[in-house]
């Protein structure tokens, strides 16, 4: 996954620069009921025209064009994705665990069965997580073009994003094959899938299970290099007895050629 820099390194990069740079986008300064209600109020069939995503920076007083690079890739085709656009809101937004999960529920329930199948729960979660991990990274990234550890970090959250979903996944569905809004509400609460409600508790959440994988890593390398050493050594050994024994052999030939 590239160069290993520290944890603080890290941390540092997540505090001071992707942290301040995700405020600065203007959602925080909002109830995520509140984002969530307006973006959808603007969109027709879940999707989102240019002149509706005007109208919500209107109303929402935010920068545009300062955050043109972000809002890009939330489209799709000719249109912004709203659902996408919402969650954002969601993981942005002020707002309790169990608001937010509400919110997340009626976004994804696409077919209003008042239940999230698993197909419903794998899209929410590769959304919410390519947010956090991959949209949020590279706009704090594009304007910040200029800093190899926030590409390193960027790009070491990219990677880990399928890793993440499978994880919530299993978390979040277990045995089941759907959710009620108040189990759904319950796993995120009494879970560590409790950080699906905020962008930097899905980054430190993902970072940590980085580090166990390099911890793993290191074992695993070390244990290799133990074990080609000691490889090393037999070979060296039997090669130093097979040398002696021919050695050895040559001597008693040569002393039965003198007997003779």
């Amino acid at each position: 996954m590239g160069c290993y820099y520290s944890r603080e390194s890290y941390s540092e990069i997540e505090k001071f620069i992707v942290e301040i740079s995700e405020s600065q986008i203007g959602f925080k300064n909002f109830e995520s009921k509140y984002l969530d209600r307006v973006i959808h109020r603007y969109s027709t069939s879940l999707k989102i025209s240019k002149p509706q995503l005007n109208r919500i920076c209107c109303e929402l007083k935010l920068d545009e064009v300062s955050n043109t690079a972000l809002f890009n890739q939330f489209m799709v085709e000719n249109h912004y994705c709203a659902k996408k656009l919402s969650s954002l809101g969601i993981l942005l937004g002020q707002g309790n665990i169990k608001s937010k999960c509400s919110l997340y529920f009626k976004n994804y329930d696409i077919d209003n069965s008042g239940m999230l199948t698993k197909n419903e729960v794998e899209m929410m979660l590769e959304q919410i997580i390519s947010i956090a991990c991959r949209i949020i990274p590279k706009f704090t990234e594009y304007n910040n073009r200029n800093n190899p550890k926030l590409r390193e970090y960027t790009s070491t959250l990219c990677g880990l994003e399928k890793g993440l979903k499978k994880n919530f996944l299993g978390i979040l569905l277990d045995e089941d094959q759907s959710l009620t809004e108040g189990r759904f509400i319950f796993k995120c609460s009494s879970t560590i899938a409790q950080v699906l409600t905020s962008s930097t508790g899905i980054r430190k959440y993902a970072y940590e299970i980085f580090k166990e994988i390099e911890r793993s890593t290191r074992i695993i390398i070390s244990n290799l290099n133990i074990a080609n050493i000691a490889e090393d050594n037999f070979i060296l050994k039997k090669f130093k007895e097979d040398k002696s024994s021919k050695r050895s052999k040559r001597k008693n030939i040569g002393q039965a050629g003198a007997l003779d």
